[in-house]
């Protein structure tokens, strides 16, 4: 029983510190972020893309060090299967708010030098933009313009759906 109450209240400790801590993260990143003149939003993405690798290359250290490499294998291979349904499922619910109208505009950034395997629902989530003419960004500078159009805070502009 002393076991379980010690467990619930370490649990509840590394919850408030995950808390505090991302709370810092995000004050930091921001100040980094000014100062260095970077976008807080690239700056975010950074962040997110280092926060979900690093736990994944210190396992396939740590794995490989102990002569455990199934583990590594395992790993990358669930990593990658999560990464994919998840673009999928997220393609998919934006494709199908674009066609249903519910999307005034659509920002998403993509490399287009890196070829992945969800390219072709990319190239498809594109196509439906085009097709229901909804405002797209790729790159930071359509974006920009986008975001800094007065038609973008405007209450009374009500984009034309065809």
């Amino acid at each position: 029983m002393l076991g379980l109450i010690l467990g619930v209240m370490i649990l509840v400790a590394e919850i408030l510190l995950m808390t505090l801590s991302s709370d810092k993260a995000v004050e930091h990143s921001v100040i980094l972020a000014s100062a260095l003149g970077i976008s807080p939003f690239m700056i975010g993405f950074t962040l997110v893309s280092i926060g979900t690798d690093l736990p994944e290359i210190v396992n396939s250290i740590v794995s490989c060090a102990l002569g455990h490499g199934d583990i590594n294998a395992g790993d990358s291979i669930g990593s990658v299967l999560t990464q994919l349904t998840l673009i999928f499922g997220i393609l998919t619910f934006f494709g199908a708010s674009i066609a249903n109208r519910k999307l005034d505009y659509l920002i998403f950034f993509w490399n287009p030098l890196q070829s992945l395997p969800h390219d072709v629902d990319v190239k498809a989530l594109l196509r439906i933009a085009v097709l229901y003419n909804m405002p797209t960004a790729c790159n930071r500078a359509t974006a920009d313009l986008i975001i800094s159009s007065p038609l973008f805070h405007s209450k009374e502009y009500k984009p034309k759906k065809e």
